[in-house]
């Protein structure tokens, strides 16, 4: 009730693991009201991803908003343990989705990133959100936050498994 709109929309970010964990896959639809929708983000590029949670662990930084911590240096065995719980993630995700017969609306960070307003209204229709008239997307409020250390460190990542 805290967080859901005034339209009776309630959103929530979690990972596989989160949810399993914490939760159980079995109880997750029971915890809710109505059936839930699912909305399902991911990149293409899991190097890049894996480099982006490797910096963000260890810099303790997970959104722009915040300031990054200490010093960051290369660590091939940290990336490549990042690298490995992607692919958990999105394999226990794909497992329940096709357990459950759940078709998620699919959003490709790599396609979202450079426009997602028209992303983000497609997702609104797959919820069946009405969008009142005259609705404009508003300016996203985070930014990206990968620069050349993260094209670096995707460099060496790479350059040591070829």
């Amino acid at each position: 009730a805290h967080t859901t709109t005034p339209n009776g929309v309630f959103g929530t970010k979690a990972q596989f693991t989160q949810i399993s964990n914490f939760v159980g896959m079995q109880r997750l639809e029971s915890l809710f009201p109505t059936p839930l929708k699912f909305i399902y983000i991911e990149r293409k590029d899991q190097v890049r991803q894996a480099v982006s949670m490797a910096r963000a662990i260890q810099g303790n930084r997970w959104t722009s908003e915040e300031t990054e911590q200490g010093d960051l240096a290369y660590d091939d065995h940290l990336t490549g343990q990042c690298h490995r719980e992607i692919s958990v993630q999105k394999k226990g995700w794909e497992m329940h989705f096709y357990q459950n017969k759940i078709e998620p609306f699919r959003i490709v960070y790599e396609d979202f990133y450079p426009k997602p307003a028209p992303v983000i209204l497609d997702a609104l229709h797959f919820l069946g959100i009405t969008i009142p008239d005259g609705f404009q997307v508003p300016a996203p409020r985070l930014k990206k936050q990968a620069d050349e250390l993260n094209e670096q460190w995707v460099r060496e990542y790479r350059s040591r498994r070829a």
